[in-house]
């Protein structure tokens, strides 16, 4: 029969005679073959996939090429399981395949297979067929969840059987072994919910004890913070005294002209700026054109000067400098003092012109880009100190404080200086107070009666030490002290060299002193502390830069000469605002300001003080010398318990150290930018530093009392905080 290309899918040939049978590229699928006779058959290309033969199935002698075991190819394959895979079969291969196959009970399993369910029934299987020898032969896995098991068993066997129990058996498997897991799965639930519930139970009185806790440490801290309330309302009132002071910028400028003169023009001026928030300076430079008109200016007002000057002295009123011999004169008192009173008329209109001449040359483009660069930097409130730096005597004769830059800033002012400045290395010497060197010399024709009087009464705040006409050596020995200075102040006649580069003054009887005679013992008294010397007489600017050039922190002279009762007014009034806690600078221009009120008699009176400062030091002041020779420990140790004193002992000097910038921060009278910083950082750390706090609050009742601010109310306060002590200090 010809059956090439037959379809014979899921067909019964059951003991068919195909003996000889064309069936190339037939389709067997699923066909029933049990006991056909396919002997000498045909069957390239057929597909046998699934077909059911067995021992009775007769394939002798089957000519094959090759054949299908899919009768679809696999998913996105064209595999449809060729056998062989590649080439032909040789004569006997086809009959020897499905020999094997005839040999074993293929178990089809479409959604997987569960291996521990099939070992079971294996296992079941061979005990209910004990007569059966069986084997797994292979385990095939066709895809899409296919299994195909096969099992070897004799040719007699009934398959058919085996298939059965087999897949019965393992059906029944599945179930028990599915109940089984959903059995142990509910348990496992439940074991998870009862853990959970278990976390629970005890998360909760985890939660309840830390609240109960909790609330332990919250009641702690409001009984703390009850009883520090009192110490805090305490620091606080503190805190607001000291902040209520200025907290403007400090600022130093230095315009150095570093070479030229008024007939050449100056080619070089260097401008550097400093903050009290930056140690390193900025810098600039500019430069300004020959003026000629100044030195000549200079020359008229100083010779009306020195007119007036002399109808002065016919009136009594000498300068603290060395006069000529005294001239008759033919005139009344009336014409002298018509006289004097045109010269001061002539002296106004010569001022005029010094504001008008002095601003017109500072305009010059090449200089203004400095004042405009000072004048972005700086707010009315800062406070400026302006040095002028330079060899030229005429320039630091001019009135800098007529430039309109010192109309705007009224905390700003103006002094001299040579171009090098250095810091003189000093002793730390303990001198418990203010010491002020108070000499007196020459008084022929003036009367310096009122400084004495005045220094005098200060001697209950500091000590002060007059020498009164003295010897040579008398100075120097006193200048040698081993206490050392903190202020000289000289009363007396003085004079300087016309070209400013030395001065002298005197003692008394004749005595003449120069700067270079005293030198040696003057760098002592630098060395030792010596912080500013004050000439509160005539013509010093010779003696001033003699001084500059010892590296001393600060002078204070007068320009050109002037009447006894100018110097006399300056020097009460400048010391009454500097230990008042203003600044050096301030306590100057506003000394200086105040001479305003006598110009009318003397003009230009507030234009002869000028300080000389060395730029390399800070300028003194009456808190930083008071803090300075303050006994800090000493004061302290006298408000302690002997147990907080040996504790004190044995503080670290570091811990010391931050106590004693807490204690001078306190006694000063205006705080810069920087030095806020520092308090608000101190305060900060004492507020998570119990013992820090502690400390600073025994400075702050010294300070206290100081400052005689100690009233009952804080007396009470501090009794109350005695007891405090037991908490740091228990053995």
């Amino acid at each position: 029969a010809d059956l090439t290309n037959a379809n014979l899918k899921l067909g019964n040939l059951g003991e068919a005679f195909l003996k000889a049978a064309c069936l190339n590229d037939a389709n067997l699928t699923e066909v029933l073959a049990i006991g056909t006779n396919f002997t000498t058959a045909q069957m390239s290309g057929t597909c046998l996939e699934a077909w059911n033969i067995d021992h009775t199935t007769i394939l002798d002698n089957v000519e094959s090429k090759y054949i299908y075991l899919l009768e679809e190819p696999k998913p996105e394959t064209d595999d449809r399981e060729r056998r062989p895979s590649s080439r032909y079969f040789q004569k006997g291969d086809f009959t020897k395949l499905f020999q094997e196959v005839l040999n074993t009970v293929d178990l089809i399993f479409r959604d997987g297979v569960d291996a521990k369910a099939f070992m079971s029934s294996f296992k079941q299987v061979q005990v209910e067929n004990q007569g059966i020898p069986m084997k797994i032969q292979s385990m095939e896995n066709k895809g899409d969840g296919v299994v195909v098991i096969r099992i070897d068993v004799p040719p007699e066997t009934e398959k058919e059987k085996i298939h059965r129990d087999f897949i019965e058996t393992y059906n029944e498997n599945v179930r028990v072994l599915d109940e089984k897991y959903q059995k142990k799965l509910q348990e496992i639930k439940r074991q998870i919910n009862q853990n959970i519930q278990e976390s629970e139970r005890k998360y909760q009185i985890e939660l309840a004890e830390s609240e109960r806790k909790h609330q332990i440490e919250l009641a702690e801290i409001k009984k703390q913070n009850a009883r520090s309330e009192e110490q805090k309302n305490h620091m606080m009132s503190l805190v607001n005294h000291i902040f209520q002071k200025s907290t403007s910028s400090n600022y130093l400028v230095t315009l150095n002209f570093e070479a030229g003169n008024f007939e050449t023009g100056f080619p070089v001026i260097r401008a550097n700026i400093w903050s009290d928030s930056h140690p390193l300076p900025i810098s600039f430079r500019g430069n300004l054109t020959p003026k000629l008109e100044i030195p000549q200016l200079y020359q008229d007002w100083r010779e009306k000067y020195e007119q007036l000057t002399e109808l002065h002295s016919h009136l009594g009123l000498l300068p603290r400098i060395k006069m000529k011999k005294e001239q008759t004169t033919n005139f009344s008192k009336k014409d002298i003092e018509k006289k004097a009173q045109k010269i001061i008329s002539q002296i106004r209109e010569l001022e005029k012109e010094w504001r008008s001449l002095l601003n017109n040359w500072l305009n010059d483009p090449n200089f203004n880009r400095i004042e405009k660069e000072l004048r972005t930097r700086f707010n009315p409130s800062d406070k400026v100190r302006l040095i002028i730096q330079s060899e030229d005597i005429l320039i630091q004769r001019i009135p800098w404080h007529l430039w309109n830059f010192f109309s705007d800033y009224k905390f700003a002012e103006t002094a001299i200086g040579l171009p090098e400045a250095k810091r003189v290395e000093k002793f730390n010497i303990a001198r418990g107070t203010i010491r002020i060197l108070a000499i007196f010399g020459d008084d022929k024709g003036i009367n310096i009666e009122a400084d004495k009087q005045y220094l005098s009464s200060l001697s209950s705040e500091v000590e002060v030490i007059s020498l009164v006409e003295p010897s040579r050596q008398k100075l120097d020995e006193k200048l040698w002290d081993e206490k050392g200075w903190d202020i000289i102040c000289f009363s007396g006649h003085s004079q300087s060299k016309a070209d400013g580069s030395t001065g002298c003054f005197y003692l008394g009887n004749e005595t003449k002193m120069t700067i270079e005679e005293l030198e040696q013992s003057l760098t002592t008294a630098i060395s030792k502390g010596l912080q500013l010397a004050i000439f509160n007489s005539c013509d010093g600017l010779g003696l001033a830069r003699q001084l500059a050039r010892l590296h001393i922190p600060a002078i204070i002279v007068m320009r050109e000469q002037g009447p006894d009762i100018v110097t006399h007014k300056f020097l009460q009034d400048f010391l009454e605002l500097f230990a008042s806690g203003k600044s050096l600078y301030i306590s100057v221009r506003q000394a200086r300001e105040k001479l305003q009120v006598i110009e009318d008699k003397f003009p230009g009176a507030s234009w002869l003080p000028v300080i000389c400062q060395n730029s390399a030091e800070i300028p003194p002041s009456w808190e930083s010398l008071q803090i300075f020779h303050s006994n800090f420990e000493g004061g302290l140790t006298k408000l302690l318990s002997s147990i907080e004193t040996e504790k004190f002992t044995h503080l670290t000097s570091k811990q010391k150290s931050l106590l004693q910038h807490y204690y001078e921060l306190t006694n000063l009278s205006e705080l810069s930018k920087h030095e806020t910083e520092q308090m608000e950082k101190i305060l900060e750390r004492a507020e998570s530093d119990d013992l820090l706090n502690y400390w600073i609050e025994k400075i702050d009742r010294l300070v206290y009392e100081n400052l005689g601010l100690f009233t009952e109310e804080k007396l009470d306060y501090y009794e109350k905080q005695k007891t405090r002590g037991k908490e740091f200090f228990v053995d």
